[in-house]
């Protein structure tokens, strides 16, 4: 039998950030290990940003002492993905980001 689709973007995001899927450890962590960022994935039929989802990341972050980042999938082949983090993150983030770009100031 194969994974349900919302493990396998789990174990996508946590691969993806050099990390592993938490799996069923109890309630109230992120769903992957992975450095600086505490990960709250969901999969979904329809993409919808929920504020609970974001308050979810936000508790499971704050136990783990890390930064909350949410993962959106949406279902189907091809199916978008999105990051939402919080904007005051976003700005701590942007000079890396511009560096990385070679942005400049």
């Amino acid at each position: 039998m194969s994974d349900k689709a919302w493990k396998v973007w789990e174990r996508q995001v946590a691969k993806d950030h050099g990390g592993v899927r938490t799996g069923p450890r109890g309630f109230g962590l992120p769903d992957a290990v992975v450095p600086v960022i505490a990960p709250e994935c969901k999969y979904m039929r329809k993409l919808a940003l929920r504020a609970d989802h974001m308050d979810q990341a936000r508790e499971n972050a704050t136990r783990v002492g890390k930064e909350p980042v949410l993962f959106l999938k949406e279902a189907g082949h091809g199916g978008r993905k999105v990051v939402v983090l919080d904007y005051e993150l976003w700005l701590r983030f942007w000079p890396h980001i511009k560096e990385a770009f070679s942005l400049g100031s």
